[in-house]
């Protein structure tokens, strides 16, 4: 049975959650573009729509490889390894927040190589470190987006109009779900 709670029990956390999807929105978008810079035709952004952000990650990363050299290929398979990180982080606590007893958690389920629960507590101040992660994310992926921009204007253009690569954020650490077995033990004979 889900407790009774009042609109307004959780409202520091609501909030940042909120902050967190509204990021995570901003970021997607940021890596539509990235792969719209490198099949800028509307066939191509019809195609995109359809697309999951795997998928995205997928053609930017074989766009990358087969259209571009080093510095820039580094560059945009660093945001590809930040936007799937962080992937990891959102997923986890927006597809697993709930009610917890008498209180909000994270719990979600796998079944690769056994049955697991994985449970965190959900926490304000997760949820901001998260949004702080998002929002290097958006402007990395921001200053790669100018700097193709940039390429494509004529030579003539005034130099303001050209922007270097941005410098690569550290990447965050891969998201370490606790877990614990589902595995029933089997009853002594």
């Amino acid at each position: 049975m889900t407790p009774s709670f009042q609109r307004g029990d959780f409202p520091a956390i609501c909030a940042s959650l909120g902050e967190l999807i509204v990021r995570w929105n901003d970021v997607e978008t940021n890596l539509h573009l990235l792969v719209h810079a490198f099949a800028p035709s509307s066939e191509a952004a019809v195609l995109m729509t359809h697309m999951g952000t795997t998928a995205l990650c997928d053609a930017l990363r074989t766009f990358a490889l087969k259209h571009t050299e080093e510095p820039k290929r580094g560059t945009l398979l660093h945001f590809i390894e930040f936007f799937e990180r962080m992937r990891e982080y959102r997923n986890f606590v927006v597809h697993g927040i709930g009610h917890h007893g008498d209180k909000l958690a994270i719990r979600t389920f796998s079944a690769r190589a056994g049955h697991y629960v994985h449970e965190a507590s959900a926490s304000e101040k997760e949820c901001d470190n998260i949004n702080e992660r998002l929002e290097t994310l958006f402007m990395f992926g921001a200053g790669l987006i100018l700097h193709l921009a940039g390429e494509r204007q004529p030579i003539s253009a005034p130099p303001k109009l050209r922007l270097g690569l941005p410098e690569k954020p550290q990447l965050p650490d891969r998201l370490k779900k606790p877990r614990r077995s589902l595995k029933r033990e089997a009853a002594p004979a």
